[in-house]
C-alpha cells in the first residue's frame, strides 16, 4: 500500500504473512524505493491469530525509536486513512 504524508511525500508499505514461520507478520517500509525499516510480530502459540493486530504490532515495531514522532504519527494516520478509505479492512 503507498501512504501519502502530509508533507507529500509517499511511503511503501509491504505486509507479508509468513508460511514457513506460521502466525508471523513482517511489515516492511519503504521511503523513495530504498530499504527503510523492516520488522516481525509472531502471535503467541496461545493466542488466536489475527492478521490486523499482526500489522499493527509489525509496524509499530518497524518505526519504533526510529522514527521521528511526527513522522510515526503522519504514518499512521496515512495507514488508517488507506484502511478505511478502501473498504479493505483487514480480516483475521
Amino acid at each position: 500500500m503507498i501512504l501519502k504524508l502530509e508533507d507529500g511525500n509517499e511511503m511503501e508499505l509491504r505486509f507479508t504473512h509468513l508460511q514457513v514461520l506460521k502466525r508471523t507478520v513482517v511489515s516492511v517500509l519503504f521511503s523513495h524505493g530504498l530499504h527503510y525499516f523492516t520488522a516481525t510480530a509472531q502471535c503467541n502459540s496461545d493466542d488466536n491469530y489475527n492478521k490486523a493486530i499482526g500489522r499493527k504490532v509489525a509496524l509499530a515495531r518497524a518505526m519504533r525509536g526510529s522514527v521521528p514522532r511526527d513522522i510515526r504519527t503522519q504514518i499512521w494516520k496515512a495507514y488508517w486513512e488507506f484502511v478505511n478509505d478502501s473498504g479493505k479492512k483487514f480480516k483475521s
